[in-house]
């Protein structure tokens, strides 16, 4: 599984974790692997969520945009 730049990931069975917090991301990071079931962008720049940002996540439970 690839990690975006500028994330951590933590894959604690069965569910994949993608911590991108205070990174400075502008944008929700492309190429997410669609087996992760959390997602953490706080404390970063977005201020556009598209539905194509989540498309293809097909396990994503949680997602933390404050």
């Amino acid at each position: 599984m690839l990690c975006p730049k500028r994330c951590t990931c933590q894959n604690l069975m069965p569910s994949y974790t993608v911590l991108c917090a205070k990174t400075g991301l502008l944008f929700v990071p492309p190429n997410i692997d669609r087996q992760t079931a959390e997602l953490r962008l706080m404390d970063n720049f977005i201020t556009t969520l598209r539905h194509r940002d989540f498309a293809n996540m097909s396990s994503l439970v949680r997602v933390h945009v404050s």
